[in-house]
């Protein structure tokens, strides 16, 4: 999926705040002299089982560091994180660099992948979707975009308690983790 060759509005929102006004509120370490620690969660889906969530780490976090962290999530799955490591302009390139040493210490980057459909399906989304943008009149896009979306966003409920249910596990493991 094709997502631009510049950073995105949103990204850049987001790295003003992050910038302007958390960054130089947090002092130089914390209450235990040490640097500060920062584990970034980037949530994805589309990819693996239905409703089941995957963790990986694209940059150098460990295994062992992971299932330490997140002792009860399913890890690196090769059927979900295949391919990921040949992706260009992934969350890690960014953010891995705007967290300062001393002040943090290295960032871990995880992603998060909640799966929606066969992965064969995903792809079929995209590729239609794609061939819509290309050769169809803006009016008659919107049945593959809606195809699309339903590839990477299930409407179901137990989809979605899933997902809200094991995002929260996640976020507030990465908080606990993150305070120490």
């Amino acid at each position: 999926f094709f997502g631009g060759k510049e950073l995105q509005p949103s990204h850049k929102v987001l790295c003003n705040f992050l910038k302007e006004s958390l960054l130089p509120s947090l002092s130089t370490e914390d209450d235990s002299g040490s640097p500060r620690t920062v584990t970034w969660v980037d949530v994805h889906t589309g990819l693996g089982k239905s409703g089941i969530d995957t963790l990986f780490s694209p940059t150098d976090v460990l295994t062992q560091e992971m299932e330490s962290a997140f002792p009860d999530a399913l890890l690196d799955d090769t059927e979900v994180t295949s391919g990921y490591d040949m992706a260009v302009g992934l969350n890690r390139h960014f953010y891995d660099n705007i967290f300062p040493s001393p002040t943090f210490s290295k960032p871990w980057i995880i992603l998060e992948e909640f799966g929606t459909v066969p992965s064969i399906m995903v792809a079929r989304a995209l590729v239609l979707e794609n061939m819509s943008r290309h050769y169809l009149p803006l009016e008659d896009q919107k049945h593959w975009t809606t195809l699309t979306r339903s590839a990477f966003y299930q409407r179901t409920p137990t989809w979605r308690k899933s997902v809200v249910k094991r995002g929260l596990k996640v976020l507030l493991q990465s908080m606990e983790r993150s305070s120490h």
